[in-house]
């Protein structure tokens, strides 16, 4: 598959994210694993980046613009913030999820209470994991152990996706 993201587990082993076969892979001890069996495509889409917090990782999918949580008891990856679309009256899921993503989000603190725009990076700092967002222009915080999320920065403009003052277009790294 198509692998845009790559780090390193908290003992020291390369893990890599296969975005087009719904999966994370780890390399041990020069033998490589995937961490989950990959969900259906319906029910996740992609993985474009992910995280470890504590004992789960977090990852992030930016076709349906979901964030899931794998704790490694279930086979299943769990939907943990985001919405899919609300609406389809015949158009596109695209085209939807970037009029959705122009709505506001003001009054909502709870991350399974927001419409993510095109999520493309997701990095853990603190207690939050940090997302960047390309339709929203912006970076979030999200905490996956009260189900919180915060704006960061950008995402002040309502304009069309393409030309706001903020491009979170990114992956990001923090140390």
């Amino acid at each position: 598959g198509y692998s845009g993201f790559i780090t390193k587990d908290k003992n020291g082993n390369l893990m890599v994210a296969d975005y087009f076969n719904r999966r994370i892979l780890k390399e041990e001890n020069d033998v490589v694993k995937q961490m989950f069996p990959p969900p259906h495509w319906l029910y996740s889409a992609s993985i474009n980046g992910f995280s470890e917090y504590e004992d789960d990782i977090y990852y992030l999918d930016p076709a349906f613009g979901l964030i899931f949580k794998y704790d490694g008891c279930h086979p299943k990856p769990t939907i943990v913030a985001g919405i899919k679309e609300s609406k389809n009256d015949g158009l596109d899921a695209e085209i939807v999820r970037k009029w959705e993503a122009l709505k506001s989000y003001h009054g909502k603190e709870n991350g399974s209470e927001i419409r993510f725009g095109n999520i493309q990076g997701m990095t853990k700092y603190g207690e939050e994991l940090i997302i960047t967002d390309m339709y929203r222009h912006g970076i979030w915080g999200f905490n996956p152990k009260n189900g919180k999320i915060r704006v960061i920065a950008g995402m002040r403009s309502k304009t069309n996706y393409h030309y706001s003052g903020f491009v979170g277009n990114a992956g990001l790294s923090a140390s």
